[in-house]
């Protein structure tokens, strides 16, 4: 469920947390809140980009903007899939792209094939996969 307020120059976000064909007044998680425009009036959820994924959007009086909210829930459980092809590029759809913060070497992997796998050393190697988003807070903002 999607409320603006007009006050607040917010519009929050209640996750249902029911079972299908049961509402009550706990069916409801915590609110979260998205900055907005000045005013936001009314709120419309559609899926703007295209991705197939609900996104959010607040008309806002005073500015007069448009707050885009995009829906950055991910695909799945899983955060991202690193197939290892000679780059630490998230194929899982994501956007989990991996920055190599160590230069890790490449290595052989299990199956015997060259450059498909990186050797960690257990000390300072390690790989930073932008910014996982808790799966319901995942709203990238905008406003025009």
């Amino acid at each position: 469920m999607a409320v603006s307020n007009y006050s607040g120059n917010t519009v929050s976000v209640y996750k249902n947390t029911s079972t299908a064909g049961s509402i009550t007044t706990g069916s409801f998680s915590s609110r979260v809140d998205y900055i907005a425009g000045t005013q936001p009036s009314g709120i419309v959820i559609g899926d703007i980009d295209g991705d197939g994924k609900p996104d959010l959007a607040a008309v806002n009086v005073t500015s007069n903007t448009v707050s885009v909210h995009r829906n950055r829930i991910l695909n799945s459980s899983l955060v991202a899939w690193y197939p290892l092809d000679n780059n630490i590029i998230d194929n899982s759809g994501n956007g989990n792209n991996g920055t190599d913060q160590s230069f890790l070497p490449a290595a052989i992997d299990r199956f015997g094939v060259d450059s498909k796998a990186v050797t960690f050393d257990g000390i300072d190697d390690y790989i930073v996969a932008g910014d996982p988003i808790p799966e319901w807070r995942g709203f990238q903002s905008r406003n025009f």
